[in-house]
């Protein structure tokens, strides 16, 4: 598992992929693994976006582009700055719910409430604003 949490730091998708697949099922991090697993992704928005500068930048120019605030979130949290990416996929989800590719912002709270531990402050106050939007 520590080498799938290394693997994404680096944003090494490849090698969290792999370290992740060979946790067994039953074991007690399996759970948490499929986290790292799912905040791979955050890796690929964020390159495919050109990266954390052009998100903010896109943002600043245009809040209200729902596409520039979910490449932002996804930057923010391989940067593990969680709290504001929580904030930017909430800024897709005000408006849309679960509408905005597919419900991508909303799966992208559920891996950063895993990620920062489910029953965390951060995760608690987060998850209260969701309900309402969801």
């Amino acid at each position: 598992f520590a080498a799938a949490r290394k693997a994404l730091a680096e944003g090494d998708v490849d090698a969290v992929r792999i370290n992740v697949e060979a946790i067994d099922e039953e074991h007690r991090l399996h759970e948490e693994a499929q986290h790292v697993l799912a905040a791979a992704a955050f890796w690929e928005v964020c390159r495919e976006g050109g990266g954390l500068e052009a998100a903010r930048s896109a943002v600043e120019a245009s809040p209200e582009d729902l596409d520039a605030q979910f490449q932002l979130g996804c930057c923010l949290a391989v940067e593990g700055e969680l709290r504001g990416a929580m904030e930017a996929f909430m800024a897709v989800i005000r408006p849309t719910g679960k509408r905005y590719r597919e419900g991508a912002a909303h799966r992208g709270m559920l891996t950063l409430f895993g990620l920062a531990g489910r029953h965390s402050d951060l995760s608690d106050e987060f998850k209260r604003q969701l309900q309402i939007y969801i």
